[in-house]
């Protein structure tokens, strides 16, 4: 029994995937590349996406600052801003919202009158502190599909953050502090957004902190939050509005709270079998990813003729856009089983 990697080329003339991530030849840059490369053009901040080692970071200005603060002050950077064009050994680049966070773009790409968009991650609904998605017409759309079956369907955002509140009311009329468990950039800002006009005093870990403090040099209208240190008195914090990664559930940081709840925030919410949820008290559906319907929708506004799918659910995802009549395929190579 072997495996065989197969994707065919046909489907996107300027693009390829390779050990070192997706590449496009012609223009010699990767986009996103999961392992160090001399030219790196940047969709977004987060880790899986932004990753140690590159000679040059190629980003929209808001990503650049969020890029040095996670990857170090050395990294060599170029800012873009949203439209801007620049040329790549004759292959033109341009950034266009995303609608995540703060600074996520998807990256068109085009080169004898063929265009092709990778999307990074994308979000079609209102978030704060994000230029709302742009839809990008193209030939070929590299898709994320995070959330790409049928099941994942977000409710309004008034009505989740209504839930978050009404979640933290019930803990504080019984004197325990609630802890909302979510990324530190960009799920952050969002929620913090939504609950400082109701809950005056939000606390943040520390590695929320940092990135609050980051944005803030160019956000400036980011409500205020105070950093949860050693020294800060269990008493302070009683029944207090508390944000902190994922990262808490693996140490001891909890510890050092007073009576608390916790609540994980994340789209993987709406699924029947929750690993997560054995640590945490409850779990809250909120995502900076656009749901099923969400990607539907911004895939057929594209009006693209071929769709490469990745992460997440890609394979359910590409086979829902076959069905609806597309050309779509994973962008990561499956591994076909053949006997001999």
């Amino acid at each position: 029994m072997h495996c065989h990697y197969l994707w065919s080329m046909e489907t996107s003339p300027l693009l390829q995937w390779t050990a070192h991530g997706l590449y496009c030849p012609v223009g010699d840059f990767f986009i996103d590349p999961i392992r160090p490369v001399p030219k790196a053009v940047i969709t977004h901040a987060h880790s899986d996406h932004a990753r140690p080692g590159m000679r040059l970071y190629v980003a929209h200005h808001d990503t650049v600052p969020l890029l040095r603060l996670r990857l170090g002050e050395g990294i060599q950077t170029v800012g873009m801003a949203y439209g801007e064009k620049r040329s790549l050994q004759g292959v033109n680049i341009s950034l266009h919202p995303a609608g995540h966070i703060v600074g996520s773009a998807m990256v068109r790409i085009s080169y004898k009158g063929q265009v092709a968009v990778v999307s990074g991650d994308y979000h079609n609904a209102h978030s704060p502190y994000c230029t709302p998605l742009d839809i990008v017409p193209c030939h070929t759309f590299v898709t994320e599909s995070t959330f790409g079956i049928a099941p994942f369907h977000w409710k309004p955002e008034q009505d989740i953050m209504n839930d978050i509140a009404q979640w933290i009311h019930m803990n504080q009329s019984e004197g325990k502090a609630s802890v909302l468990i979510c990324y530190a950039l960009g799920k952050a800002q969002r929620v913090i957004s939504a609950l400082a006009p109701r809950f005056p005093k939000i606390y943040a870990h520390n590695s929320v902190q940092q990135v609050q403090d980051c944005l803030r040099t160019y956000l400036t209208d980011l409500p205020a939050t105070e950093v949860i240190t050693p020294q800060t008195p269990r008493k302070a914090i009683e029944g207090q509005v508390i944000i902190a990664p994922p990262g808490i559930l693996k140490g001891s940081w909890l510890q050092q709270l007073p009576t608390h709840r916790t609540a994980y925030l994340s789209g993987w919410a709406q699924l029947k079998s929750r690993p997560m949820a054995r640590f945490v008290d409850t779990m809250i559906a909120l995502s900076d990813h656009a749901d099923f319907a969400g990607l539907e929708s911004v895939c057929l506004a594209t009006g693209a003729d071929t769709f490469l799918t990745c992460h997440g659910y890609d394979k359910d995802f590409a086979m829902h856009l076959r069905l609806l009549g597309k050309q779509a395929n994973t962008l990561i190579p499956q591994p076909v089983l053949t006997l001999f």
